[in-house]
């Protein structure tokens, strides 16, 4: 999942609910997670929204990184983990090597993970601070 400067829309949300609803009632749901966010964050009624949905199953991922530049993105994030949210854990733009490797993905490589962001960013005008943060491959 990436996510700009600016929550997701409603629509564009909605939307999201509704694949990983259809995803849980085919039993295709992601064990592992990966969001990059260049800022932007869930407001309250977006996150509930997502946990009213993933509490329909119990098998929930097991694996979230969060991958973001914004500190206070990823300090709420942390108050998760704190709050003993299982399988979460965020990392700096920076690192998103570290945090595909933790997530352990086997259906993308990373080469494949930079691409798809790179490619996010271009088309949403991400201004990257550190321009080799994340190398474009194309």
């Amino acid at each position: 999942m990436v996510i700009g400067k600016a929550p997701p829309s409603r629509h564009d949300w909605d939307a999201h609910c509704e694949r990983v609803k259809a995803a849980i009632a085919n039993n295709r749901l992601c064990s592992r997670v990966l969001v990059v966010s260049d800022g932007g964050r869930l407001g309250t009624g977006q996150r509930k929204q997502i946990l009213d949905v993933l509490n329909q199953t119990e098998a929930g991922p097991e694996r979230i990184a969060v991958c973001s530049s914004s500190v206070l993105t990823r300090g709420i994030v942390g108050a998760y983990t704190w709050l003993g949210v299982p399988g979460l854990r965020t990392f700096p733009m920076d690192n998103m090597f570290a945090a595909w490797a933790w997530v352990r993905s086997e259906l993308v490589t990373f080469a494949e993970l930079e691409y798809t962001v790179h490619r996010a960013q271009r088309d949403n005008g991400w201004r990257r601070q550190d321009p080799t943060s994340i190398p474009a491959r194309l």
